[in-house]
């Protein structure tokens, strides 16, 4: 969709806006239900490339919502970038989420960190039919072993898993994330992590660039275990409207810690 074509797609896409009333529904700055100076507000406010101007923020905003922004939007950079922060609260999937009383893999994946870091590394090498069975397994463990029993491979994954079932690990105060916007800072970061508690340490690793769908990765380590739990429930799986989902993962303690 380039811009200098776009009048008459602006011009098509206000008459079907008007058409269905969805300008009289759609509330942009002053709304009192968005709060400007909430957290997740700021953090997506920081993340708007630098590059972009007015008509990059402009464009965005009109290809999710496939509705023109108000005239007498168009030239103002900073209600322009609010507008984007709404728009992208308003429009990004839910995040996934524990569901208290959960059952099965759902269950475990979220209660047992290691298992997160098996099926992280079979999926990293492409062997998706051993994550099935760990998926199986967590879902009906005896329909599983009679599956499988006559697979020795298969045979000893289960053990493993069964292993990482009995076994509830330790409280952990460290965080592996990924998935921050390029754009913001080192301050930005650690002020995110510090809503939760006492940050002992941070260490980033940049993004490779702008547009890079990791953005930015690194641990943190809170004076808390209860931290951790509590950022991880708040931030995991947050779609930061640029391409890139938060993902923050527990970190394991050492077994002889």
């Amino acid at each position: 969709l380039g811009f200098g074509s776009r009048r008459s797609d602006r011009t098509r896409m206000r008459s079907n806006w008007e058409d269905d009333k969805t300008f009289d529904s759609f509330k942009i700055v002053d709304d009192d239900d968005f709060d400007l100076d909430g957290q997740e507000s700021q953090l997506l406010y920081k993340s708007i490339p630098a590059s972009w101007n007015e008509k990059r923020i402009a464009q965005d905003i009109e290809e999710r919502l496939r509705v023109p922004v108000p005239d007498g939007m168009e030239d103002d950079l900073e209600a322009l970038k609010w507008m984007w922060v709404q728009c992208t609260i308003m429009t990004r999937p839910p995040k996934p989420e524990y569901k208290e009383g959960a059952t099965g893999w759902e269950k475990w994946r979220y209660e047992r960190p290691k298992l997160i870091e098996l099926e992280n590394f079979y999926r990293e090498n492409h062997q998706i039919n051993r994550i099935n069975l760990m998926i199986e397994y967590c879902e009906d463990k005896e329909l599983a072993i009679t599956r499988y029993s006559d697979n020795a491979d298969y045979v000893q994954l289960m053990k493993n898993i069964q292993e990482i079932l009995d076994t509830p690990p330790k409280p952990s105060k460290t965080i592996k994330f990924q998935g921050f916007p390029s754009m913001l800072d080192e301050e930005t970061i650690m002020g995110t992590f510090t809503e939760f508690g006492e940050v002992t340490s941070l260490d980033i690793i940049p993004a490779e660039s702008e547009t890079d769908p990791k953005g930015i990765s690194g641990t943190v380590v809170f004076a808390d275990p209860e931290c951790t739990k509590d950022a991880i429930k708040q931030w995991n799986g947050v779609d930061m409207g640029l391409g890139v989902q938060l993902k923050l993962e527990m970190v394991p303690e050492p077994e002889d810690s």
